[in-house]
């Protein structure tokens, strides 16, 4: 179901409080799915946004729908919506424009919880293993706060069924570049 029209950034904090995230689309169905779901409006807002052109809840899939001549070099432009009139093909445009949206998760109840880990020296935090022994503490931790031992937990694998990703810390990257003049 569409939800009134929201800015990219209201529209995703609306669906991170209620629901899990935007949309992340993973192929032509799922682009098909919510296109057919617009029904105010010719546009709506789903989990795409540019920062690299990743996906708001992460997913590293790499399916894109752009429209023709898209996406844009313009600044200012920095979300991307999709169009019912242009058979759901995606355009660049700015997060500050109010479009309609909807939420992963709506109509389920289910928890997505980002979790960072940081270690000294070298990890191996996709090796199975060591993902099984990380469930069962949270599972453990979960069971002392008195939360219910029906709950399922499990990991979110990306693409190349990773679960865990270094993260890249563009600050400091940014800065080494503009020293070296």
């Amino acid at each position: 179901m569409a939800r009134a029209a929201k800015t990219w950034s209201d529209a995703q904090s609306y669906c991170r409080q209620f629901y899990i995230d935007l949309p992340s689309i993973h192929n032509s169905e799922d682009n098909n799915q919510i296109t057919r779901v617009i029904t105010t409006g010719n546009y709506i807002w789903f989990g795409l946004f540019q920062d690299s052109w990743e996906w708001s809840d992460k997913w590293s899939l790499f399916f894109r729908n752009w429209a023709a001549g898209q996406p844009s070099q313009s600044s200012g432009s920095d979300c991307v919506r999709m169009s019912r009139i242009n058979s759901g093909k995606w355009a660049h445009e700015s997060c500050d424009l109010k479009h309609p949206f909807i939420c992963h998760g709506d109509g389920k109840l289910k928890q997505m919880v980002k979790l960072k880990v940081s270690c000294n020296g070298k990890c191996t935090l996709n090796d199975s293993s060591i993902q099984t022994a990380i469930l069962n503490e949270i599972s453990e931790k979960l069971k002392s706060m008195g939360l219910e031992s029906d709950s399922k937990i499990s990991w979110r694998k990306g693409e190349g069924g990773e679960v865990f990703h270094q993260e890249i810390n563009r600050t400091a990257s940014s800065n080494n570049k503009s020293n070296k003049k």
